[in-house]
C-alpha cells in the first residue's frame, strides 16, 4: 500500500516530495554562485597575486577566498602593480591618485604612492609604463635622490 503525504493541501507521494526537496536544494546552491576552484587559488599566499575585477587588492587570504567563492572574478595583478607593491608602494588606477596633476589633458594610467626609493629602483615601473604607452613621472618630497610618488600618464601629443 502506498502512503501519501498531505503538503499544502495537495497529496504527494514520498518520492515526489523527496524530489522537490532535492531540486530546491540544488537550485539554492547554484544561486549562490559558488566557485571552490577559484577560492583554492587564494590559498597558500596566492591571494597576494590576484586582484578583483575592478583591480582592487585583497586584504588577506580570507578576503580573497570569500570573494572567489561567491563567484567573483580573480584577475592577475599587472606587472606595474606587482612592482609598485614590491617597492612598498600603494598602487592606484583612480585618476584622483595622481597627486601632482602637472600635465594638463593627460590621462592617468596608474600611480604608485607612499614610496621611499632611489630613482634606480623605478626601472620596473618605468618599463611597465612605457609598455602601456605612457610616460612615467616621478616626484620627491624634498629628500634628494628619494622618490616618494610616481604616475604613469598618457600625455597628449602637442598640436
Amino acid at each position: 500500500m502506498r502512503r501519501l503525504i498531505r503538503f499544502s493541501g495537495v497529496r504527494l507521494g514520498r518520492l515526489t516530495l523527496l524530489a522537490m526537496v532535492l531540486l530546491t536544494l540544488a537550485v539554492s546552491a547554484s544561486a549562490r554562485g559558488g566557485n571552490a576552484a577559484n577560492a583554492k587559488l587564494c590559498r597558500k599566499g596566492g591571494w597576494m597575486t590576484w586582484v578583483r575585477a575592478d583591480q582592487t587588492p585583497f586584504l588577506n587570504q580570507g578576503d580573497c577566498v570569500s570573494y572567489a567563492a561567491k563567484g567573483g572574478t580573480l584577475t592577475p595583478k599587472s606587472a606595474a602593480q606587482a612592482s609598485c607593491e614590491g617597492l612598498g608602494g600603494t598602487f592606484g588606477t583612480d585618476p584622483d591618485s595622481d597627486l601632482e596633476r602637472l600635465v594638463p589633458g593627460s590621462v592617468t594610467l596608474w600611480t604608485c604612492n607612499q614610496l621611499s626609493v632611489s630613482p634606480v629602483a623605478l626601472e620596473p615601473l618605468s618599463v611597465s609604463c612605457t609598455d602601456a604607452g605612457g610616460t612615467l613621472f616621478s616626484y620627491s618630497d624634498g629628500v634628494e635622490f628619494v622618490i616618494s610618488r610616481t604616475t604613469c600618464l598618457l600625455v597628449p601629443s602637442p598640436s
